[in-house]
């Protein structure tokens, strides 16, 4: 009996001092970490809100937080003023850095003033462009702007029920043929 009872004190104390031992170590990678962590915080524009695809920012939208230097993302902005005006072209959850990447060029580009159903390029770019197409011009503009290696751009559009009238699209064999036709004959020029 008082053997088991001197393994059970050593197994006891030897518990305790890796128990002890285990927590000076952390304690010690703890005071590495901080030590190794920069002091320096800098400024960063963030989302005050949720904000949506689109959005053109105002100062009310935005705020700045401080970041650790080497926390910083690539291509974040520093002051309200530098991000004041352009718009989103993601979806920012509130708080989120706002980074370049996630803006449209200042004043919302292109994407931002082309309505749903509509498309536009440059004009210099257009003139390049053989079109010959009266029915099916939208697949022939596609297909000259990759002929031409044109920056393509898909802007998201939002399609509803129509809410009266009818398509002028025909629902047989014979347009989808002409359709088909149509590709082939630009791409093959």
């Amino acid at each position: 009996m008082s053997r088991s009872k001197t393994v059970l004190g050593a197994a006891l104390l030897f518990g305790f001092l890796a128990a002890l031992a285990g927590y000076a170590g952390l304690q010690a990678m703890a005071r590495q970490v901080r030590a190794g962590a920069s002091k320096e915080f800098v400024p960063v524009v963030v989302s005050a809100t949720d904000l949506t695809f689109g959005t053109k920012l105002d100062r009310a939208q935005l705020r700045v937080s401080k970041y650790p230097k080497e926390s910083v993302p690539a291509g974040a902005f520093s002051t309200i003023d530098s991000v004041a005006g352009q718009t989103t072209k993601i979806f920012l959850a509130a708080r989120e850095p706002v980074t370049a990447t996630k803006l449209s060029s200042r004043g919302g580009g292109l994407s931002m003033l082309i309505h749903s159903g509509y498309r536009a390029t440059r004009a210099d770019l257009l003139r390049q462009f053989v079109l010959q197409q009266d029915q099916f011009w939208t697949s022939e503009l596609l297909i000259e702007g990759l002929r031409h290696r044109i920056r393509l751009m898909e802007v998201p559009i939002t399609i509803r029920a129509r809410a009266g009238g009818k398509s002028k699209k025909p629902k047989s064999f014979k347009y989808g043929w002409h359709f088909t036709k149509a590709i082939i004959q630009t791409w093959l020029r």
